[in-house]
């Protein structure tokens, strides 16, 4: 009862805005919410510019080592020896597990990197927490490499990542008598299908779960082994400084800041209860309105992930130009106890990272028909849903004023002029007495307007569609008196608005789900196409499940020969940790 009472009280206090006051954040520390823990299945340990790293996103509940309900938004960083973040991705967590990939540039330098995940729950408090995983970038375009290669190269220095053990002694064919892959045979000729099966031979349902699969040529550049799901550690730094608060993001991506007041006059309106639009453009358009705490800061969630980077925050108000917003950046770790080996290969692996290089170009030469699949959610709409006025222009004679347009088109919406000072108004369906003193709701490409001027002086010919609502809307803590929206044809009236009081930010969203490529040689016209087949990557799934007592899995081998790893990390319903292995050679 007490850890249900815990997060419904944290789910409520990120409801509110300016929670970041130091009683509260010593508050929320106190809580005894269960933390947690991540681990991070990747495809490989060695990469070259061109090439993809794929990721499955694992976070548990350290106390019943199930997959974690709470955080919703996790955080994956790539940082190089010099303590520079490469990249910063966030993951949407569904039921505790989520996924990414990283396109490596040809601008990344050689070297050792490492991976660092980690979610919001696991930096609040003394300590942070998080997961950290190893990997080696060798860029062949980069013409200083005197020091990369050595002809009296030396094992890297005993880490524990490096006791681990190599690709072909981790190979384990069950876990707890409950899993085991099967294979007919492990030899395969060139673009063959490889038919695998993953028996479940428990009688209860304890070994479904969360799994990701990936098939991988083998090779020993990777001088540094990856960590499994069964024997991975959490790195912890404990904090010696004050630290900013970080609330658990339990409903969705969390997005923080503050006003600042631009004048220091006594008569100045204070940054209390001050209403914060977020605006986001986009076929889907979002917003989102919250008002400050007395100290000028707000909060709020973004439930919803599938979201363009760019933003547009404002403060409402007659008095908006006396504010400026600042929005608090994302989480992050101190990464000065890092610790980097230099990256030394024997002469002997240059011809080898030349032929993988040679691999890779040839098949990205060929991604026009080789490309991944994004997976669609179906279709979204509008935070209004839809509206029930909606006027097609086209249908209708053009006019160049919107003046025109709503005398002879759009009905009972007029331009009404007080002190020089055009706005928008809906004539009809208000009755009440406080109606009068509402304006519309005005959104244009999916920006609130809040200067109907500057709608009213554009060019009608160039909007697309008009929709309307004639009835009071409620939006937070506003009342609007009906919505009018507003799409122009080219979709971009936020690149010439003016935006004098209005913050344009771009901010990070969470990785897209995908479904990665895969051939089939099944068609006997694809088999004997011309498209060549130099994939070191013959499968990447990590969505994988367990329907049934045995599990099929269908995949093609390529061109290139060779030893390839079939790898399955996850954890079952009950928490236990899978990581099973098997190789197979291609000839």
């Amino acid at each position: 009862m007490m850890r249900k009472t815990t997060i419904l009280i944290l789910a409520f206090l990120g409801c509110i805005p300016g929670i970041n006051g130091q009683q509260s954040n010593r508050d929320v520390m106190e809580m005894p919410i269960d933390h947690e823990e991540v681990f991070v299945h990747y495809n490989t340990g060695f990469l070259i510019p061109g090439e993809t790293l794929y990721y499955k996103f694992y976070c548990r509940n350290s106390r019943t080592k199930q997959l974690s309900t709470l955080s919703k938004v996790g955080y994956l960083e790539l940082v190089d020896a010099e303590k520079n973040i490469i990249f910063k991705h966030k993951i949407a967590l569904n039921d505790g597990h989520g996924q990414g990939d990283f396109f490596v540039p040809t601008s990344i330098a050689s070297g050792n990197y490492k991976l660092i995940a980690y979610t919001r729950r696991m930096i609040v408090g003394p300590k942070e927490i998080f997961f950290e995983g190893n990997l080696s970038i060798v860029n062949p375009f980069q013409n200083e490499q005197q020091d990369l290669f050595s002809s009296s190269f030396s094992a890297l220095k005993n880490t524990e990542a490096n006791n681990l053990p190599t690709p072909s002694e981790q190979k384990s064919t069950h876990v707890a008598g409950r899993l085991e892959i099967q294979l007919e045979n492990r030899l395969f000729e060139k673009r063959s299908n490889v038919n695998l099966v993953i028996n479940h031979n428990s009688r209860n349902l304890t070994s479904t779960g969360v799994f990701s699969l990936s098939v991988r040529k083998i090779e020993d550049l990777e001088v540094v082994p990856r960590y499994t799901a069964q024997n991975y550690p959490s790195v912890i730094n404990k904090r010696s400084i004050a630290f900013p608060v970080q609330l658990p993001e339990l409903r969705g991506q969390l997005i923080s800041g503050r006003i600042l007041t631009n004048s220091m006059n006594e008569g100045d309106t204070g940054l209390n209860n001050k209403i914060v639009a977020l605006s986001i453009p986009g076929d889907a358009f979002f917003l989102r309105l919250v008002k400050t705490n007395a100290m000028g800061r707000f909060t709020l969630n973004l439930e919803n992930n599938d979201f363009v980077p760019r933003t547009f925050l404002q403060v409402l108000g007659e008095d908006r130009g006396k504010y400026t917003i600042v929005i608090d950046p994302d989480p992050s770790i101190n990464y000065t106890s890092l610790e980097f080996e230099p990256l030394h290969l024997p002469v002997s692996f240059k011809d080898r990272i030349m032929e993988h290089s040679i691999y890779r170009q040839i098949e990205n030469s060929y991604l026009e028909v080789k490309q991944d699949s994004l997976l669609w959610n179906g279709k979204s709409y509008p935070f209004y849903g839809v509206l029930p006025e909606v006027y097609h222009l086209d249908e209708f004679t053009r006019f160049k004023s919107l003046n025109e347009v709503f005398i002879e088109i759009v009905k009972m919406v007029r331009i009404r002029r007080m002190g020089g000072n055009p706005r928008l108004e809906i004539v009809g369906s208000f009755n009440e007495p406080t109606g009068a003193n509402l304006i519309p709701l005005v959104m244009v490409d999916g920006v609130l307007l809040q200067d109907h001027s500057e709608i009213i002086d554009y060019d009608a010919r160039k909007i697309k569609t008009i929709q309307v609502l004639r009835e009071k809307y409620f939006m937070g803590p506003q009342v609007y008196r009906g919505i009018i929206s507003f799409e122009t044809i080219g979709g971009d009236f936020f690149d010439v608005m003016k935006k004098e009081f209005i913050s344009d930010t771009e901010m990070v969203r969470p990785q897209q789900n995908k479904i990665y490529f895969s051939p089939s040689y099944q068609n006997l016209d694809y088999l004997q196409n011309r498209v060549p087949d130099f994939r070191l990557q013959l499968l990447w799934n990590p969505n994988f499940s367990l329907t049934n007592r045995a599990t099929n899995v269908e995949f093609y081998t390529s061109d290139v020969p060779g030893e390839y790893e079939i790898s399955i990390e996850g954890f079952t319903e009950d928490g236990t940790a899978v990581s099973l292995k098997e190789i197979i050679r291609v000839h």
